[in-house]
């Protein structure tokens, strides 16, 4: 233990574990250890550790971190280089949350572990019958191109297409900051399933290099 105690950050059973760094602190990394083998456990030096004291629950204090609105507060104070941003020691110290009696935290955090497991279930049925979806379109756009007719014939994509490939931008190049003016650069994030184009504060990049002659 010696040996990885002062390399690695070092969690217990019922500790709340928060990941501080972009873009996982945004995207709610966030989870309470559980099952440790001899009650412990070390890892990197990228999340906060949450040890509750005796007027707090480790899931309530969990359900609280999990807000969307914390987040969005955090990932707008957050300090660092642009794709090493981390929340700062003093958001999270100075971060206010609400303490009702123990009693009354455990029975609202029941409530929502019931919430959340039929959120868990439909998801899981939703994803079934998405599953289901894709499958039939999948054989349906196999039989459509498959069942060739008259007149069809079939050619290499470069006869019939200008098909230009992407450029390799240098990563410094990129910024995650919201800047009227800056091109967007179009990355495979900002492409759905669906054929769209998608873009929010997570995968917007924009261009902030110098323009090649």
């Amino acid at each position: 233990m010696s040996d990885v105690i002062g390399s690695y950050t070092y969690f217990t059973n019922g500790d709340a574990l928060l990941a501080k760094i972009t873009p996982c602190f945004e995207n709610g990394k966030l989870g309470i250890a559980s099952d440790l083998i001899n009650n412990i456990g070390f890892g990197s030096s990228e999340y906060i550790v949450f040890r509750a004291n005796e007027q707090l629950d480790a899931e309530w204090l969990y359900y609280y971190l999990s807000r969307q609105s914390f987040r969005n507060e955090g990932a707008s104070r957050m300090a660092g280089a642009v794709g090493h941003k981390r929340i700062t020691k003093d958001f999270i110290e100075d971060y206010p949350i609400p303490i009702p009696p123990l009693p009354e935290q455990r029975r609202i955090v029941a409530i929502l572990d019931v919430t959340f497991e039929g959120i868990a279930t439909a998801k899981a049925n939703a994803e079934k019958n998405l599953q289901n979806a894709r499958e039939v379109f999948e054989s349906h756009l196999n039989a459509v191109f498959s069942q060739r007719g008259e007149g069809w014939v079939e050619k290499k994509l470069s006869e019939i297409c200008n098909i230009k490939h992407g450029f390799a931008f240098d990563g410094s190049e990129f910024s995650n900051e919201i800047s009227v003016g800056e091109p967007i650069v179009i990355t495979p994030g900002n492409f759905t399933e669906n054929g769209t184009l998608s873009f929010s504060a997570k995968n917007t990049k924009r261009f902030i290099g110098q323009p090649s002659e």
